[in-house]
């Protein structure tokens, strides 16, 4: 059976095309993007797509609209970097070792909670199959390969625990 193919709605091709310009500095941060007019003819859309594409980057921090100033780029500071599309659009860009690091450091907070809570609701088969992917996580391997073990250490910790 063939895969059913995701429709992206035209403001959504609008923004991305916007944050992937914004995300590589071809649009600085602090800066304005041209007015609504301008981002209608260049994207050769409406108006109303480019409000409702200006509005989905605004919910994910990406630009601030003023009144009678225009919409301006917020620095990468304000940007909702747990936002899955927004996470998407950057490594799909470019991904920078900032970028790497900020998820790392991410993954350092939330994991440990979760595998501490994943280990309280087990079961022993559970514990016994969450230590097995902690050893194999510990081999040595090629950094390609090292998300393997990774995800079946996550995926074993996430199951839920039997009811009795």
């Amino acid at each position: 059976m063939a895969e059913s193919v995701k429709r992206v709605k035209l403001h959504e091709q609008v923004a991305r095309s916007l944050c992937m310009q914004i995300i590589t500095r071809e649009r600085e941060p602090l800066s304005l993007l041209p007015n609504e007019d301008e981002l209608a003819r260049m994207f050769e859309v409406s108006r109303t797509v480019i409000r409702e594409a200006i509005r989905f980057m605004d919910a994910k921090g990406l630009v601030e609209v003023r009144p009678r100033i225009g919409t301006r780029i917020c620095d990468p500071s304000n940007w909702i970097l747990t936002d899955p599309l927004l996470m998407e659009w950057r490594l799909e860009s470019y991904p920078s070792a900032n970028l790497v690091g900020d998820l790392v450091e991410l993954r350092v907070m939330i994991e440990p909670i979760t595998a501490g809570m994943a280990a309280e609701r087990a079961d022993a088969e559970q514990i016994a199959e969450m230590f097995e992917a902690l050893e194999d996580m510990k081999k040595p391997r090629l950094l390609t390969n090292n998300a393997k073990p990774t995800c079946a250490f996550t995926c074993r910790s996430s199951k839920p625990a039997a009811t009795n």
